[in-house]
């Protein structure tokens, strides 16, 4: 009986708004493990990218763009002095976007684009320069352009992407540290399917039989050029097709006003009918003056000690 009043009592206050929305009882959204997947998808998609290209980004750099060693090895070391200042600041303009598609699908679509783009630029890089006349400094520029777009969009795709499956999966049980398991699983996953995918005769399926190594490449066969392009071909349709999911999926992301995720209070029935017996007094607005929201506390806090001042029943008589 008392544990009825009290719970009676929490759903009450909440539905008098003594707390605000964001506070208030909150209602997991009911998602299904394909949406989950789709969700989590970016993950793998982000970690497959990052380890195709650290695969064949120094062997292409230095056997068919003949770079030294040093060079080919400052092409990484853009992005982390990029992340410094961009994580931030994306997760900060993701946290209070207003926009009508939602806080973190628009930073995926542009995100998503980016590394696309990037990732197609790289791979056919030669192919550009032969068509646009460039020698091969300025193929040497593009590659590293292009690859620092496509790594640092890699990296800022998490932001989003771990924030959205946050917010769509968080909540009925499932603890903050539970979601990050699961997106960082689909990320390991996804290095995996990267490192086998190396391995495999991609060259036969997803390159074109006329590419060939950029002239003079000093350990880059025509073979292993067409391996490269063809595993940032995969890579690429991987990310796309991640994205779209992501998207899709989480389409209710457009739905939800920020700060207020489905809140909708789970009152029983012993509690709504103490809600409804209050009188309308008793009710503060979602909305007021500071005075409004004490006063409104004070009546709900006074309907509180009435509920918990109710007298047990007596005890039942001892038999004779």
């Amino acid at each position: 009986f008392f544990h009825s009043l009290t719970r009676a009592t929490v759903t009450t206050r909440a539905t008098c708004n003594c707390r605000r929305p964001s506070q208030a009882s909150t209602r997991p959204m009911a998602v299904g493990r394909l949406r989950r997947a789709c969700l989590l998808l970016t993950g793998a998609a982000v970690e497959f990218g990052w380890a195709a290209g650290e695969t064949v980004m120094i062997p292409h750099l230095v056997g068919g763009l003949n770079l030294s060693a040093t060079i080919a090895g400052l092409v990484y070391v853009l992005n982390p002095c990029i992340g410094l200042v961009a994580q931030p600041a994306v997760g900060h303009a993701s946290d209070r976007c207003t926009s009508r598609f939602g806080r973190r699908r628009p930073f995926l679509l542009f995100l998503g684009l980016l590394a696309v783009v990037g990732l197609q630029v790289v791979a056919w890089s030669h192919e550009l320069a032969g068509r646009l006349g460039w020698g091969r400094q300025s193929e040497v520029v593009t590659v590293f352009a292009a690859f620092t777009a496509m790594d640092c969009a890699h990296d800022l795709l998490l932001v989003p992407g771990r924030a959205l499956a946050h917010d769509l999966l968080g909540g009925g049980g499932r603890t903050a540290e539970s979601v990050d398991a699961d997106f960082t699983a689909f990320q390991m996953a996804g290095r995996l399917l990267a490192l086998l995918a190396g391995s495999a005769p991609l060259e036969a399926l997803l390159s074109p039989r006329g590419a060939t190594a950029p002239a003079g490449a000093s350990a880059e066969p025509d073979g292993s050029y067409r391996h490269f392009v063809a595993l940032l071909n995969l890579s690429t349709l991987f990310l796309a097709s991640a994205v779209t999911a992501a998207l899709v999926a989480g389409a209710a992301d457009s739905h939800a006003p920020t700060g207020e995720r489905h809140a909708a209070p789970l009152l029983p029935a012993a509690a709504s009918e103490a809600a409804s017996a209050l009188p309308p007094s008793a009710v503060a607005p979602a909305a007021g003056t500071e005075e409004e929201e004490a006063a409104g506390t004070a009546v709900c806090e006074e309907a509180a000690e009435s509920l918990l001042s109710v007298a047990p029943p007596p005890p039942p008589p001892s038999p004779a």
